[in-house]
C-alpha cells in the first residue's frame, strides 16, 4: 500500500492509504500523474488548495469509513447487508453537522469529486429544506430574496405544483 499525503490549503498534512485517497476522483487522477513521474518508492504529496484542514479531516473520515473491499468510486458497497446497514447508520450520524459545515463539505466533495459524499451531502440539504416555506429556507441559509413582488407572484402561479403541501396531497 502506497503512502499518500494530502496537504490542505492551510498546510496540514494527512497521511492516508491510496485506497481511501482514491475515493476522490480528483486525487485519484493526481495520484496517477504523480506515480508516472515519481515512481513507486517515495510517498506522494497531493496539495489540495481549495480544502481547509477541518473540512479535509471530515472528508477523510468519510473516505476511510467507505474504504472496504468491494467499494467502488461512488462509495457504494457491494458486500454484506449488515455492512450496508452499518454504513447507513454511520452516514446518518456523519451528517449531524451545522449548516456551515455542510456547506464546506458540499464544496469539498464537489472539488475533490467524491460522488458518494456529494450525494450524501445533497440528501442532507434536501432533508433540511423539505416541507419548508421559501421564506424559511431563505432565512435558514441566509439567502436574499431578489425577486420583485410581481415576479414572485408570477413564479408562484406558474409553479403551483411546487407549493402544494405534501399533507394536502396525501389527503387526496
Amino acid at each position: 500500500m502506497r503512502t499518500v499525503i494530502l496537504r490542505s490549503s492551510d498546510g496540514a498534512d494527512h497521511i492516508v492509504s491510496s485506497e481511501a485517497a482514491s475515493l476522490s476522483r480528483t486525487v485519484q487522477s493526481l495520484l496517477e500523474e504523480l506515480e508516472a513521474k515519481e515512481g513507486e518508492e517515495s510517498p506522494l504529496i497531493v496539495p489540495l488548495p481549495n480544502v481547509c484542514d477541518c473540512t479535509l479531516r471530515k472528508v477523510l473520515q468519510y473516505c476511510i469509513q467507505h474504504t472496504e473491499p468491494g467499494t467502488n468510486l461512488t462509495g457504494r458497497i457491494h458486500v454484506s447487508e449488515t455492512r450496508r446497514r452499518d454504513l447507513e447508520v454511520w452516514d446518518r450520524n456523519y451528517m449531524l453537522v451545522s449548516t456551515d459545515e455542510l456547506y464546506h463539505l458540499v464544496m469539498a466533495a464537489h472539488y475533490l469529486n467524491v460522488p458518494g459524499l456529494l450525494e450524501l451531502c445533497c440528501e442532507g440539504i434536501a432533508n433540511l429544506i423539505r416541507g419548508k416555506s421559501p421564506q424559511h429556507v431563505r432565512q435558514h441559509f441566509g439567502l436574499v430574496n431578489n425577486f420583485e413582488k410581481a415576479e414572485e407572484e408570477d413564479i408562484r402561479r406558474t409553479n403551483l405544483w411546487a407549493l402544494v403541501d405534501e399533507k394536502e396531497l396525501a389527503k387526496k
